[in-house]
């Protein structure tokens, strides 16, 4: 299912007889007559893509599903590919094409990083800051308003974890540190 090998494993496993400079030399030649592109880091025949039938393009479209669903909040990657034949080869697949990236050593659908970033964005276009408070809370990054972040709306009249307003009884206004600010002098993001 992948793309094609590195240029390491294939200077390790086949050509490992050849001096650096010659094998750049021949990578550099077989690119430049057409026989190989370079895909990032990989080599690969031109037109080369991984076809997917029967029960690979199955557990393909229920990992995307999970994915998604999972939003920002993915899990780890052995229950992500539960249950999937070749699950973990699809999973490298999708960190190929660029549909996952990793965040905080987990598997995190693209899009909703995407998301996030252009929501962080435009709040600092805007607003020119962004505090946690506003980053948690805000209508514009709300978890509970944007399905693409993934996060679980919690019933009407449920506090949100934590214990909600009610934890905060009693605490005086003097012993709650600041918000920290991040702030953008810069021109606008457009990204």
């Amino acid at each position: 299912m992948s793309r094609g090998p590195g240029r390491r494993a294939l200077r390790r496993g086949l050509l490992l007889a050849l001096e650096p400079a010659a094998f750049d030399a021949l990578i550099e030649r077989a690119v430049n007559t057409g026989e190989v592109q370079l895909d990032g880091p990989r080599l690969r025949r031109p037109g080369f893509a991984p076809s997917l039938v029967g029960e690979d393009l199955a557990a393909w479209t229920t990992l995307l599903g999970r994915l998604a669903a999972a939003g920002l909040g993915a899990p780890e990657p052995r229950e992500l590919t539960e249950g999937l034949t070749r699950g973990e080869a699809l999973l490298n697949l999708c960190f190929e094409e660029g549909r996952v990236e990793t965040l905080e050593g987990r598997p995190t659908d693209k899009a909703a990083l995407d998301t996030l970033i252009a929501q962080v964005r435009q709040v600092l276009a805007e607003e020119g800051q962004l505090t946690p408070a506003r980053f948690r809370a805000g209508r514009a990054l709300s978890k509970t308003r944007d399905p693409a972040l993934g996060v679980a709306r919690r019933p009407a009249g449920h506090p949100p974890r934590g214990g909600g307003p009610c934890a905060l009884r009693g605490l005086s206004e003097a012993r709650t540190p600041p918000e920290p600010v991040i702030s953008w002098a810069g021109p606008p993001l457009g990204g």
